[in-house]
């Protein structure tokens, strides 16, 4: 790894803990909404041949019990020149089980509605 990859590395975890620390301290403090998102594109794809790279931050309130521990921290992953295929395949495939046990928890549990109550009930 070289010393402008760990410097990008370093920079980039520095300001999503920053950024964790505004939206924590914002939300705590009601100046912010517990809904905000933000979405960009990289307009290139080291996988894809003539894709895009889909960027995303994003915040919503969900019950507590959906809370996982692995969710906590940024994951940061640093690619190498030739990044090989059955990794990117055993990412995706943990992504979708991953998304499938979200959406199950999510049917399984009713109260878990996405509507807020309305002030005042």
């Amino acid at each position: 790894m070289t010393d402008a990859t760990n410097f990008r590395r370093e920079r980039i975890e520095k300001l999503l803990l920053e950024l964790r620390y505004e939206v924590e301290r914002g939300m705590m403090d009601r100046d912010i909404e517990e809904e905000i998102g933000f979405r960009f594109y990289v307009p290139i794809s080291r996988n894809i041949p003539d894709g895009v790279v889909f960027c995303e931050f994003r915040t919503r309130p969900i019950p507590r019990y959906a809370m996982s521990p692995e969710d906590l921290q940024p994951r940061l992953k640093v690619v190498n020149a030739s990044p090989a295929a059955t990794r990117d395949d055993d990412a995706r495939a943990r992504f979708l089980a991953d998304r499938e046990d979200t959406e199950r928890k999510q049917a399984s549990n009713p109260s878990s509605d996405r509507t807020a109550p309305s002030e005042g009930s």
